[in-house]
């Protein structure tokens, strides 16, 4: 065991930033820096901040362990004591250093391989349904013709195979035009400088533009932040999918209403898409924003359970959160978080 001695509290901080040791031994009282104000600044600094410290101190009872422990020591030793006694202290602690070291370590590797593993997953998922999408659309067509074709015939199982098999190609298309979105949003550097949300809002309403007139939607907005730091795409891709959530989910005995709000929070937006629509029971809060998580069958309600999952994943890469306040029968209010940085 090789030992490094200091004359006073601030020689010893130098040399423990220099060349940091696996566990510090001091006297509470030294001259220059005592060991509370060498313990403090051990701890607040990221490269010394995990070391074990053991303060050593005349000072007995339990208010003044109490004090050493609280301040941030890993241990409090009361003289007199024995070398034997301080030994085993010193021991134990390095063990437990190394230990932490190595859980750290393995931690460490463990998250690099899962951060690996991730990228492989959406890089196969982006190839994937990016290369399947022809395929899939050429079915859809010469499905459609085929249908053209054998209109006037009397075999009515033709018909209804081919009428399952252009339904199935083109929830397939869908399917995989969300998945793209969704392996888009991780791995697509945003465009810099801002937004304006208002510009947004309208591209997303006139991308659905059909589902309003068909449904006889209400959508009413409040003036919305014209410089917003997040891309403008991702943000009309957001409201896109939270709009169009409001839309497929109304309630079929009254008018659909929508209605986008924001108010400032510190530094941070906070948005909601609030609609009158069907609701959401309170224990499928979470669930609404997993991968594929649908609470109605698609005979029911058409989508592919990717829409909210899109939305989570564009809100989180800006370090916003989102979340849903509803109940049965009482509409749904969507509310996320962005940042509110000004240029």
């Amino acid at each position: 065991m090789e030992v490094t001695a200091a004359a006073n509290g601030r020689e010893a901080l130098t040399s423990i930033l220099e060349n940091p040791p696996d566990l510090v031994l001091s006297d509470v009282m030294m001259p220059v820096m005592d060991g509370f104000a060498l313990l403090k600044e051990i701890r607040a600094n990221p490269p010394t901040a995990t070391l074990p410290v053991i303060l050593l101190s005349a000072r007995a009872g339990e208010e003044s362990c109490v004090e050493g422990v609280g301040a941030g020591a890993d241990d409090y030793l009361v003289k007199p004591f024995s070398a034997r006694e301080l030994l085993a202290r010193v021991s134990a602690h390095l063990k437990m250093s190394c230990l932490r070291r190595e859980s750290l370590e393995a931690l460490g590797r463990a998250n690099a391989d899962l951060r690996r593993v991730n990228e492989d997953l959406n890089q196969f998922a982006y190839s994937a349904s990016h290369d399947l999408q022809e395929p899939l659309r050429n079915i859809a067509i010469f499905g459609q013709l085929l249908q053209r074709k054998f209109r006037q015939t009397e075999d009515e199982e033709i018909n209804e195979f081919l009428g399952f098999m252009v339904e199935g190609a083109s929830r397939m298309e869908t399917l995989l035009r969300d998945l793209l979105a969704y392996t888009q949003i991780a791995s697509t550097a945003s465009a810099p400088g801002y937004t304006d949300a208002n510009i947004a809002l309208r591209h997303a309403l006139e991308s659905l533009q059909a589902a309003i007139a068909e449904s006889g939607a209400e959508i009413v907005a409040d003036e919305l932040p014209i410089t917003l730091p997040v891309d403008g795409i991702r943000l009309h891709q957001l409201f896109q999918n939270l709009i169009g959530n409001a839309l497929k989910y109304r309630d079929p005995h009254r008018p659909a209403r929508v209605r986008v709000a924001v108010e400032r929070r510190g530094s941070r937006w906070q948005f909601v898409v609030e609609d009158n629509g069907i609701g959401i029971a309170p224990e499928y809060h979470q669930r609404v924003f997993g991968l594929f998580k649908r609470l109605h069958s698609v005979d029911r309600y058409s989508g592919t359970g990717i829409g909210l999952a899109i939305a989570q994943k564009i809100v989180q890469r800006y370090g916003g959160e989102i979340w849903v306040e509803s109940d049965l029968g009482k509409g749904a209010a969507f509310y996320f978080t962005l940042p509110a940085g000004e240029p």
